[in-house]
Order: structure tokens, then sequence, then C-alpha cells
């Protein structure tokens, strides 16, 4: 629960990175797709942010939640604005992240 709420929280940060208009970087399919649909984009980050900070709640209480969110969401914030337009992703290395995270759940899934 912990970690879909982090990555939840991540994909609000990431959409919202994408659709910016005035961040200068290398810009894919996917920021450009979002870049086209600013509002889409912005509420898809809002629904994303309330599933993330909902599972955080749901997992470690009320207060406990809302703090871990308060500060998850502007530390992911400030490392992709850091470290995104680093970042030049290729298939190789997309499908052996998602690789990585299904063992991940699959491991976790079992305990």
């Amino acid at each position: 629960m912990l970690s879909l709420g982090v990555i939840s929280l991540c994909y609000s940060v990431y959409l919202l990175f994408a659709a910016a208009k005035k961040v200068e970087y290398r810009k894919g399919f996917f920021s450009l797709f979002w870049e086209t649909r600013p509002l889409l984009a912005r509420s898809l980050s809002l629904d994303f942010m309330v599933l993330g900070t909902f599972l955080l709640v749901f997992k470690m209480g009320i207060a406990n939640g809302l703090l871990a969110s308060l500060v998850t969401w502007p530390t992911i914030a400030s490392l992709t604005v850091l470290f995104a337009p680093l970042f030049k992703a290729k298939k190789v290395y997309t499908v052996l992240i998602a690789l990585l995270v299904l063992f991940g759940f699959i491991i976790l899934s079992t305990f």
C-alpha cells in the first residue's frame, strides 16, 4: 500500500511536469501528449494525488498519512525537476524497471 501511494504521488508530479510548457528539456511523445492537454493532465494529477494520499492515510492513519503526503509530494517534485531532464529513457531501461516493480509486487504480495 505504501509503495502504491508513493508511486501514485510520483505519477501526479510527473503529469504536472510533463504538462508544463515552461520546462526546457527534450520532450518525448508522452510529454508532448500531456502538454497539448493541460486540463486533463491537471485533473489526472489531482486524482493521483488524492489516491496516493488516501492510500497513505489508509495504511498509516489520518495524521501520519497526511503528514507523509505533505512531505513526500514536494520531495518527489524537487527530485523530478532535478533528474527528469537528465534521464533519457530507452526501451530496455523502461522494460527492466517495469519488470523490477512487477517482481517487487509479486514478492510483497506473497508475504
